[in-house]
């Protein structure tokens, strides 16, 4: 586990301290890039270890180990509302299980509203895909893996029910 920490932020950085700043002075540039960091950078790399069989499907499910590992460790405030932040399980069928990632809701493209790690609990293959606001008021379905971020089109129906019923489509294909 330590391993998974240290490939994610490098060797252990000293914390700086917490200053409590007003919610209306943090930059929503700021407030961007560590939204993107959970969802495009922490989870995926989360998901992937699962994957190598390096992680248990356990720690996705782990929100607030995660909240309090990545605030002591982030060089700088790191902001997010991991209260607005809901995980839960879903199973699919005897093979698959989907670990559902409810966010808050997107400011700028291309933050996800929703994030779907699909394992399959026999041979522990996993994949991460994400529901992202996009230009023109569209959502993407999108996914990451340690390589690349991939597109998969258009969700005409962008709620959570179209975004889970895609997902196990997904499921079934690996």
């Amino acid at each position: 586990m330590s391993n998974f920490w240290t490939k994610i932020f490098g060797k252990n950085r000293q914390k700086t301290e917490v200053v409590d700043q007003p919610q209306q002075n943090i930059s929503d540039d700021h407030r961007h890039s560590c939204r993107y960091f959970i969802q495009y950078k922490f989870i995926p790399d989360m998901v992937d270890m699962v994957s190598k069989g390096d992680l248990t499907i356990n720690v996705l499910f782990d929100v607030e180990r995660w909240k309090n590992f990545v605030t002591s460790k982030m060089k700088e405030d790191f902001i997010f509302e991991w209260d607005e932040l809901l995980c839960r399980g879903i199973k699919v069928d005897d093979d698959h299980v989907i670990v559902l990632y409810i966010f808050p809701k997107p400011r700028q493209v291309p933050e996800a509203a929703f994030a779907a790690a699909v394992v399959n609990t026999s041979n522990h293959n996993a994949q991460y895909y994400t529901l992202e606001y996009s230009f023109d008021n569209q959502w993407v379905l999108g996914g990451m893996n340690a390589d690349q971020h991939l597109n998969f089109g258009c969700l005409p129906n962008p709620g959570i029910d179209s975004f889970i019923d895609w997902v196990v489509a997904r499921a079934k294909m690996f």
